[in-house]
């Protein structure tokens, strides 16, 4: 073997085991050319996003981000072009069969030795069950489990919040107590007062729901109309 084979051959392995790195990586590994175009798409991005890297090669962005959100597609290209520092960030994304998933994005800038941006590198993985299980969280943090009510301590923090954010925040608050519920549940059993209490949760979003009010059960057979 001659020198300059040998360091061909050295030289090649580095490209080689990116090669492999990129085929083999959990992730999405996606780069996009100065026009928001696909110009390289791993394995890894056919299978979060449904297409084959023959019909992903060319297309504009937004063929993986819902419609709602296409009139800022150009805004994120145009920050990700501007921030040399690289992006993070979750949002939402569409797949080829028109299912919403949630992906964490990581993007860097590909410069050249002027400064300019020539493209930029993506990393994405798929995080809809993890943004799915922090809002199962936080919703019943916030909620009633029996009515789906808010719950006193959101009531409490909204209230507090809203203060905080403007002294001058004026409301009106009303609190309203069963009377007898006790001799309900007592009598026909708490299946059916907690049957009562999910009508009557009910019946009070109805009547307040187009005067923008806030409902909430504090506990038991206390509620609160804010």
């Amino acid at each position: 073997m001659n020198e300059n084979s040998w360091n061909k051959e050295e030289l090649s392995r580095p490209l080689h085991k990116l090669t492999l790195h990129i085929q083999k990586s959990p992730l999405a590994v996606i780069d996009w050319d100065k026009d928001f175009c696909v110009a390289e798409w791993n394995p890894a991005a056919e299978k979060i996003f449904g297409y084959s890297k023959e019909e992903a090669i060319g297309q504009y962005a937004s063929f993986i981000i819902p419609e709602i959100y296409h009139q800022h597609v150009d805004l994120v290209w145009n920050e990700l072009l501007e921030n040399h520092g690289g992006t993070r960030s979750t949002n939402e994304n569409i797949t080829k069969d028109g299912k919403t998933i949630s992906c964490e994005w990581y993007n860097t800038q590909m410069i050249d030795d002027a400064g300019n941006v020539l493209a930029v590198s993506s990393l994405a993985q798929d995080v809809s069950e993890q943004v799915h299980y922090i809002k199962s969280l936080q919703y019943q943090a916030n909620h009633d489990s029996l009515t789906t009510l808010y719950n006193r301590d959101w009531l409490t923090d909204y209230i507090e919040s809203s203060i905080k954010a403007k002294p001058e925040y004026e409301f009106c608050l009303f609190f309203i107590d069963l009377d007898r519920f006790k001799e309900i549940n007592d009598t026909l059993g708490h299946n059916v007062g907690d049957a009562m209490l999910t009508i009557l949760s009910q019946r009070l979003e109805e009547s307040t729901s187009k005067s923008g009010y806030k409902v909430a059960r504090l506990g038991g057979d206390e509620f609160a109309v804010l």
